[in-house]
């Protein structure tokens, strides 16, 4: 029989997926998704030739760019519930009047551990568990062999190797601070 205990503390981090020219100082909305800011890297990518580009694209416009912010606090995994809830929320007040109402940005946020990397969806599918009030968390990586593995449904992005290499050095910051 399993003994119930608390899981370990986690980092929490949000991917931005933006249009440069409407992105404009969003800062502050992203202070108030993430909390503090604790790093943020250097990669702005997106893949120009994949179905998610398409997906994105017909809402977003052209032109399309992705870049990650960590926050290196220790937090509980049920947090990101109310993440995914307030991510949401950012969306909608920072939608674009027009023809029909379009994101200014996407926010997705999620957690690392130093067994896996969760993303927050409101999605159900095969591969997701409901964690509560809407929300759905999506098993990205897994940690195996010193390195993250992506699971085959993860998207595009977070299988490039510059990503990948990204939140290896994010795990070990983790790592280092949960042992400290």
């Amino acid at each position: 029989m399993s003994e119930l205990k608390a899981s370990s503390k986690v980092y929490s981090f949000c991917s931005i997926l933006y249009k440069e020219s409407i992105w404009g100082n969003k800062e502050e909305a992203l202070i108030e998704m993430v909390g503090s800011l604790g790093i943020s890297n250097d990669l702005v990518f997106f893949h120009d030739n994949d179905s998610m580009h398409s997906y994105y694209e017909k809402e977003m416009g052209a032109g399309l760019k992705r870049f990650f912010v960590f926050d290196t606090h220790l937090k509980e995994r049920e947090t990101l519930i109310s993440q995914k809830i307030k991510a949401d929320q950012l969306e909608r007040d920072h939608f674009q009047e027009g023809q029909r109402k379009t994101r200014s940005f996407n926010f997705d946020p999620g957690y690392i551990s130093l067994e896996q990397m969760v993303l927050a969806t409101g999605k159900p599918y095969s591969h997701r568990l409901y964690l509560g009030e809407g929300v759905y968390g999506e098993l990205t990586y897994a940690w195996e062999s010193g390195c993250w593995v992506p699971f085959k449904w993860a998207y595009p992005d977070y299988k490039d190797p510059r990503a990948c290499e990204v939140f290896e050095q994010v795990r070990c910051m983790l790592a280092n601070q949960l042992c400290a």
